[in-house]
């Protein structure tokens, strides 16, 4: 019989795939995070990671409920490990994070709490991480942290770790570019037009603005040479056409940079 693989199992809070995490094999080991002894659906955790800073969660003590009960919670023994940015007297089951040693390996790429929760699991040997409850999505205020955590999974799948991402989890999720999905060439071919269309507004204000110089060069010479006045009138007809170009240019760009802010706020959504 093969040997199992040396797994643990990661439990973030969404709802769609927290309960999947697999409470009754004891042999797998399961790290959570911040708050989840609050949470009744969460069957057991052995290890827990509270990295936010002392005054942090003092500060948060005093809003909610919850917090000031986190804090007690922090307070009392527990047979867990919760890792904290130090070890503290009063929270008699906190540990050091160890984060020169994490940083020393894997740099500063570290924008939440999984990512630091991946780091340990590979600088501990895990060779299958399984992840339940992590979504990160697009539009929500946990996006920030999705390419640092997309990173890390990338990193352990390239060190040979199995990585188990349940069906509905959206992340590492995407079409393939140029096989499923030519969007991305349309957003690059919105960049293109709109930096033809910077490179002519350029060009045409340059224009423009050279017209205005010439014209009001020749007014200052026109008492003394009254035979310039057609000829700045000339000037002044193609001032007028000019400046109307500079304005469809200017209304051009705008209504580029709105597509442009619409396509990207689609696609942050999901495209929805």
């Amino acid at each position: 019989m093969a040997k199992s693989k040396k797994t643990v199992a990661f439990l973030g809070f969404a709802e769609t795939s927290r309960d999947q995490a697999p409470w009754d094999n004891k042999e797998i080991e399961i790290w959570s995070m911040n708050l989840v002894h609050t949470q009744p659906w969460a069957v057991r955790y052995d290890r827990v990671f509270e990295l936010h800073t002392m005054d942090y969660l003092e500060s948060k003590k005093s809003i909610h409920e919850k917090d000031r009960n986190h804090i007690e919670w922090l307070r009392q023994p527990h047979d867990i490990i919760i890792y904290m940015q130090n070890k503290y007297e009063e929270y008699p089951a906190s540990v050091r994070y160890p984060i020169e040693k994490m940083r020393k390996r894997f740099g500063n790429f570290f924008t939440s709490t999984m990512a630091y929760m991946m780091a340990l699991a590979i600088e501990e040997g895990y060779e299958r991480i399984e992840l339940y409850g992590f979504e990160m999505e697009s539009g929500t205020e946990y996006k920030y942290q999705r390419d640092s955590a997309e990173y890390f999974i990338g990193l352990a799948q390239a060190l040979g770790i199995e990585v188990y991402l349940p069906q509905k989890c959206s992340l590492l999720k995407g079409k393939l570019y140029a096989y499923d999905s030519m969007d991305i060439g349309a957003r690059q071919l919105l960049d293109f037009r709109a930096a033809s269309l910077d490179k002519q507004m350029v060009d045409e204000s340059s224009k423009y603005n050279g017209l205005q110089g010439y014209i009001e060069t020749m007014e200052q010479y026109m008492e003394k040479y009254p035979e310039l006045k057609e000829k700045i009138s000339d000037k002044k007809d193609e001032v007028s056409k000019q400046l109307a170009l500079v304005q469809v240019l200017q209304g051009s760009i705008k209504e580029v940079d709105a597509i442009i802010d619409l396509f990207d706020k689609y696609y942050e959504n999901g495209g929805v």
